[in-house]
């Protein structure tokens, strides 16, 4: 499992993703941005 998959449900908890209306598609956007992130700042 990747850092970000164990990361996010941290920092997006279900409750906050529901309530929030995120569709699918963007949280996966999200996981990239973070992602690219990471791998940039290491």
């Amino acid at each position: 499992m990747s850092l970000d998959a164990k990361l996010a449900p941290q920092m997006f908890p279900r409750r906050w993703i529901s309530q929030r209306g995120v569709q699918n598609m963007e949280y996966q956007r999200t996981l990239s941005l973070i992602e690219r992130s990471i791998k940039a700042f290491s």
